[in-house]
């Protein structure tokens, strides 16, 4: 006997398959052009743990292919790196980051065990947040907001989520046909991490 069934996420195989998730390309996007219209031009993706690529995660690739397409569509250079969420993958990421553009002034974070980490690492450089670099996350925003300084972000839904996959299911259990797909746009909200670069002499 078929029961209904909601998925939250995308799957690989999408026939017929109903299934609500957020649009992390667009976040990738979005997270890009707000720097961008900051003034920056170089700007980097720390991303989620290597394994986490290798394992082909639709959220993790399509965060980083959204920003990456925005930084090409703009003639910048493609920058980012995976990372391990602690004080030393996190530098040697940094590090990676920098190795890849010396000029680097915005970081996009999809990673938020690492984000109270990618905070610390200026500082130890001697850097300002957002003085020498600006720090944008992709994240809860629980998270974001109780850091110092607070991170602008763009917040993960999970509630708006967890609500529109119960909608659905109820929908399916009730007989009524609901739509395959269905993706939450981003919201970025703007707190003290970022802002414009600095002026280099």
């Amino acid at each position: 006997m078929e029961r209904p069934v909601v998925l939250i996420g995308t799957p690989d195989d999408r026939e017929g398959l109903v299934h609500v998730d957020f649009d992390f390309a667009a976040a990738g996007a979005m997270c890009v052009r707000h720097l961008l219209d900051l003034g920056h031009r170089h700007v980097g993706l720390l991303g989620q743990p290597a394994d986490t690529f290798a394992r082909r995660a639709g959220y993790a690739l399509r965060a980083r292919d959204g920003a990456m397409a925005t930084l090409r569509e703009n003639g910048l250079r493609e920058v980012w790196t995976p990372a391990v969420p602690s004080p030393a993958g996190v530098a040697e990421a940094i590090e990676n980051l920098f190795g890849q553009d010396p000029g680097l002034s915005a970081l996009v974070v999809h990673n938020e065990q690492a984000l109270p980490f990618v905070l610390g690492r200026p500082a130890q450089l001697g850097m300002r947040v957002p003085g020498d670099l600006s720090v944008l996350a992709i994240c809860p925003d629980d998270q974001a907001e109780h850091l110092v300084p607070a991170v602008s972000d763009v917040a993960l839904p999970a509630r708006e989520l967890g609500g529109l996959a119960f909608e659905r299911l109820a929908g399916l259990i009730g007989g009524e046909a609901q739509p395959v797909s269905t993706l939450l746009a981003p919201q970025l909200k703007r707190r003290g991490s970022t802002g414009p670069p600095r002026r280099r002499p």
